[in-house]
């Protein structure tokens, strides 16, 4: 993925979290308390 198309995809998901009026901050809790539940560690970690 280049640097360009990765900052748009950011960006697109910044805006769609604002969208439902999430912050950033909370989809990290949720992503958290998401893999205590799966037992399992976040997707973006490995890359």
């Amino acid at each position: 993925m280049s640097s360009e198309s990765q900052r748009v995809a950011v960006r697109l998901q910044l805006a769609t979290l604002a969208l439902f009026g999430i912050e950033p901050s909370h989809k990290h809790a949720l992503m958290a308390q998401q893999e205590r539940l799966h037992g399992k560690t976040a997707p973006e970690s490995g890359q």
